[in-house]
């Protein structure tokens, strides 16, 4: 299912826009739903973090808020990578924006002609449908789902580099590409939800993805991560690194 997130700080507009969704997911047979429609960029940021799977975003470049849209769109790729993030706005001359913010956005359509915002938004929903039911099934059985306090969210292991166990208490943190998630588990829990051909244990407190690692310090027994995190290797696991690297 997809999952809606509108953020526009003028209601008419906001209103029109669930009306134009809710009249496509009608006429295509898409399963979608409005999960949020907001003026608040906040709301958006607190519902999606929660959901993060298969969303579609529609959001303005402006709000009555100390965030942009923009703002708004980098704070939602901290989160949600695969995300699909439409901005509709009266602000065409902002286009530019979105390379500078690096939010990786779908499409960029302007608010002054209403038929041309139904077309390019029709346009958008069946690109995201078609993909998250056909290029992403492979990626749906690489998600690893953890529990951060009382929420259980969900991670592309694409996008980890490494998990460590940080203290004695079942507490994790997993380093991603974007970010470091705590959350709370073990490691030999996660390793039977981890892709076998890609993970590995390379110590009694770290697991690591070989796809994730740029160079390895032999004499030091330190992994860098192509984003230039470290990690330590234990002696006894070296060799067999080193060996699925070289199979990679």
């Amino acid at each position: 299912m997809l999952n809606i997130y509108i953020c526009d700080s003028n209601e008419k507009l906001r209103k029109d826009t669930e009306k134009i969704m809710t009249e496509l997911f009608e006429k295509h047979n898409i399963q979608a739903g409005i999960v949020l429609s907001t003026a608040n960029p906040e709301e958006i940021i607190k519902k999606a973090y929660q959901f993060n799977d298969n969303n579609i975003y529609i959001l303005d470049t402006n709000f009555e808020s100390s965030i942009n849209g923009f703002a708004l769109a980098k704070k939602i790729r901290e989160f949600d990578i695969e995300g699909y993030i439409i901005f509709l706005t009266s602000h065409i001359e902002l286009m530019m924006m979105t390379f500078e913010y690096k939010v990786r956005s779908l499409d960029y359509i302007s608010k002054d002609d209403n038929n041309k915002i139904k077309n390019r938004l029709e346009e958008c929903l069946l690109k995201c449908d078609y993909e998250i039911h056909n290029m992403k099934r492979s990626v749906n059985t690489n998600i690893l789902k953890v529990k951060v306090g009382s929420k259980l969210i969900t991670i592309d292991q694409r996008n980890i580099e490494y998990i460590e166990t940080i203290d004695s208490n079942h507490k994790i943190r997993i380093k991603t590409v974007m970010k470091e998630i705590e959350a709370y588990g073990v490691l030999k829990d996660l390793e039977k939800q981890l892709d076998k051909n890609t993970f590995v244990r390379c110590h009694r407190s770290y697991i690591a993805n070989l796809n994730q690692i740029a160079e390895i310090d032999k004499s030091k027994y330190i992994a860098t991560t192509k984003s230039g995190s470290s990690f330590y290797i234990s002696k006894s696991y070296m060799k067999d690194i080193l060996l699925k690297i070289n199979k990679i």
